[in-house]
């Protein structure tokens, strides 16, 4: 062992300007700096990284306590259109029985939850619901069902998107104030809109709801953009919390979806592409829940294949032995504290004095 450290010791050390000297002869004189950054807006990625640019690397996620879904947990939760309970209600159990871990249910009407739900255990699956009409209708409907099933004191994993902040059942887990995201060409506008949206609406009194919040992020198919973007979310976060004097660390549930992908040029495969890439984005960046849509929700075999990108991500690739994989990644912290820095710039204007 001590011959070992003798022989690295040997290797003499290199700094930002050595590296600079070698790559620009390289680069017949050219600023590599300048020649091989890429720059987006509110953001750079740079050719070369150090701990010096990083001075803060410790873990942003910790390690969870759910035994069955590991260290880096997250929900599977396939989503479905409703449109008759009872078809919904069947094809529900199908995931479930068949590998997911929740559903992402789509409504546009009142439904009758009772069909909806039956035989789901919500206690040991993640439920979310997005609202595309009726939101108010909707939340008052499943504060009905947690009610008249005595389940406001359980663990609800799961979340309303309704986009409307909206009062909770008391003692109870689950997300009534749910807020889904806009895809836009830039991270920091997804960000800055999600937080707007907060200051608009439910930070009056922060610490009576704080721990209410949900967003439904987005993913698309920028693999360190969509990773950095998710950590930024949490980063804006804590910010978030400290400017309104709060002195607890309230979680903030990320529902990360990749919608459907087609492009001519990937096919036959494309969406299945598309969709692996942004899961292990979602999951890398620290999402609590993951949706992957089919290319065709009609076609049983390309909605297993979005189904079982999260399972084999999670048995076979293990994903969720390590809590925060990328932490004191030097990229991916510079880039996600770019994103977070950005986006406050725009949000600290709309917050209440």
């Amino acid at each position: 062992m001590i011959e070992n450290k003798k022989k690295f010791n040997g290797f003499p050390g290199a700094s930002q300007s050595d590296w600079r000297v070698a790559a620009q002869e390289e680069l017949k004189g050219a600023d590599p700096l300048k020649k091989l950054s890429t720059t987006g807006k509110d953001w750079s990625i740079y050719p070369y990284y150090d701990r010096k640019g990083v001075p803060d690397a410790s873990p942003l996620l910790k390690a969870s306590e759910n035994r069955f879904l590991g260290n880096r947990a997250w929900y599977n939760c396939p989503s479905l259109l409703v449109t008759d309970p009872i078809i919904s209600n069947r094809l529900a159990l199908g995931h479930l029985n068949s590998g997911a871990d929740g559903i992402l249910f789509e409504l546009d009407q009142e439904v009758n939850l009772k069909i909806l739900l039956k035989d789901i255990e919500w206690g040991a699956c993640s439920l979310n619901f997005l609202a595309k009409r009726n939101a108010d209708q909707i939340s008052a409907l499943l504060k009905d069902f947690i009610l008249k099933n005595n389940l406001q004191g359980a663990d609800l994993h799961g979340a309303f998107f309704g986009n409307s902040v909206s009062k909770s059942i008391s003692e109870c887990s689950f997300r009534f104030s749910g807020y889904e995201v806009t895809p836009t060409a830039s991270p920091v506008d997804e960000i800055t809109s999600a937080f707007r949206w907060l200051a608009e609406t439910g930070t009056k009194n922060l610490e009576s709801c704080a721990n209410q919040f949900a967003f439904l992020v987005p993913f698309g198919t920028d693999f360190f953009l969509d990773l950095a973007k998710l950590r930024a979310y949490r980063l804006t976060w804590k910010r978030f919390l400290e400017s309104s004097g709060s002195k607890d660390d309230f979680s903030l549930v990320l529902h990360a979806r990749s919608h459907r992908w087609i492009n001519a040029a990937f096919e036959p495969n494309g969406n299945m592409l598309k969709g692996t890439t942004a899961a292990m984005a979602a999951i890398l960046g620290g999402c609590d829940a993951l949706t992957v849509d089919a290319e065709r929700e009609e076609d049983n075999m390309m909605v297993r294949v979005a189904r079982n990108i999260s399972n084999l991500l999670r048995e076979e690739s293990h994903f969720s032995k390590v809590a925060d994989p990328v932490a004191g990644s030097y990229f991916v912290e510079d880039l996600s504290r770019q994103l977070a820095e950005s986006a406050w710039r725009n949000i600290k204007p709309n917050l209440p004095a």
